[in-house]
């Protein structure tokens, strides 16, 4: 049995996690990209990752309306869908957790803060995962909220700076444009993440 407690303490979050359950097998994906990548850069503030969008893609200024740990916001020219890049906040005792369960525990830290953040409303769809990607490591989840009934697709991992990080490829309802495909989508998320340095 896998007990996942948490408490926000400031906006920050410390989970413990009991290691009962093992981390699931990674899944090895290529480092190739499946679609075209512009050179576009995303990069964090600390300049410890960076990732590239997709060809056709802009950055969206919404400054005011972002949490302060989200840096950068991009969208697809149909504005249906949308990529986040945020900076996990932790506390000290984030850290030893991470150190003991690595991404695997991040996985499940940033899908409690998700669950905190709505107050319940974020539910997890599908189990977590991991990702390797040469020598990068992923943790994976997906997660629906009471707005809207598109998947939110995450990826973490901690930079060598010892920071934590999450891409985020979200759906938006600004328009009447259907969603990509599942593949389409898929193909989105695995490519962009096949462009992350850290």
């Amino acid at each position: 049995m896998l007990i996942v407690s948490s408490i926000g303490l400031s906006g920050c979050l410390f989970v413990r996690i009991d290691d009962e359950e093992p981390p699931p097998t990674p899944v090895i994906v290529s480092p190739q990209p499946e679609i075209p990548i512009s050179e576009e850069m995303v990069h964090s503030r600390d300049g410890d990752m960076l990732a590239f969008l997709p060809v056709g893609w802009d950055f969206i200024n919404a400054e005011g309306m972002m949490s302060s740990d989200v840096f950068a916001i991009a969208a697809n020219k149909d504005m249906n869908i949308a990529l986040v890049f945020r900076r996990l906040k932790k506390l000290p005792q984030t850290d030893s957790v991470i150190a003991k369960q690595g991404v695997y525990a991040l996985t499940r830290a940033a899908m409690s803060y998700h669950q905190q953040k709505t107050a319940g409303a974020a539910k997890q769809t599908g189990k977590y995962g991991l990702i390797t990607i040469g020598s990068r490591e992923f943790g994976t989840f997906d997660f629906t909220n009471a707005t809207r009934s598109s998947r939110n697709r995450c990826a973490v991992f901690m930079s060598s700076f010892g920071n934590y990080y999450e891409i985020a490829l979200v759906p938006l309802n600004i328009n009447d444009n259907p969603l990509p495909s599942e593949e389409t989508i898929l193909k989105l998320f695995r490519s962009v993440l096949a462009t992350v340095q850290y």
